[in-house]
């Protein structure tokens, strides 16, 4: 019997052994990981403090983003003039920084072009058509939650979901359709008739023979309208 429970016992450290073994050999590289984005995190600082020592800045995280660009951190700047200057600053964990500006449409899709991101099906196309302007909007979205939550004494909700969250997907439409070269991606308002809204434009998604985006383009302005 004793004989039985050694063989038992050993066979038990064996295996809890062999189940230990891959997380011990995975901690190094965990530990290497976390240590490259502190050293990115810490050159992206310095980075934006050599543009303005007073600018406050914040990471903007989102599933799309994860999604895109998962080899990137986002963080854009606010709370200053960036009107004509440089609000989103995009990190790998090489350290290696990009800079964009959120009002340059041109650049932020060659930035995306060299992505090589696949746009071949609707519902790829109004994905990356809500991920571009998510991007493009990040800087505005911070500096309206920041405005909102300002010294922490008030933070209405409700704006943050009307304008970004939850009723997101319930109040906008997005329908896609092929077009020569590439999409066009429709947005209408299904949300409550009685609301006054900015009329949202249509966008034009340019992709090659591969189904690899190029361009994605505004097609109407954005107008005031009640419905």
């Amino acid at each position: 019997m004793v004989r039985g429970q050694l063989i038992v016992t050993i066979a038990f450290l064996a295996g809890s052994i062999a189940c230990l073994a891959p997380l011990a050999c995975a901690q190094p590289h965990q530990q290497e990981s976390t240590n490259a984005w502190a050293i990115a995190e810490a050159k992206m600082e310095a980075h934006l403090r050599g543009i303005d020592p007073k600018m406050r800045y914040a990471e903007f995280k989102s599933d799309r983003l994860s999604k895109y660009l998962p080899e990137y951190r986002v963080f854009v700047g606010f709370e200053r003039n960036t009107i004509g200057e440089t609000a989103l600053f995009l990190v790998k964990q090489d350290a290696e920084i990009t800079d964009l500006d959120d009002d340059d449409r041109e650049g932020i899709s060659t930035f995306l072009r060299a992505r090589k991101i696949q746009v071949q099906t609707p519902e790829e196309a109004t994905e990356f058509a809500k991920f571009f302007k998510e991007l493009q909007g990040a800087q505005s979205y911070v500096a309206s939650l920041y405005i909102n939550t300002k010294g922490f004494t008030v933070f209405d909700k409700r704006f943050i979901e009307y304008y970004y969250g939850e009723r997101a997907d319930t109040d906008w439409k997005y329908t896609s359709e092929k077009r020569e070269g590439g999409w066009k991606v429709s947005v209408e308002w299904v949300g409550d008739p009685e609301t006054s809204i900015i009329m949202p434009p249509s966008y034009e998604i340019d992709i090659n023979e591969q189904g690899i985006f190029i361009d994605l383009k505004e097609l109407q302005p954005s107008i005031m309208a009640t419905y």
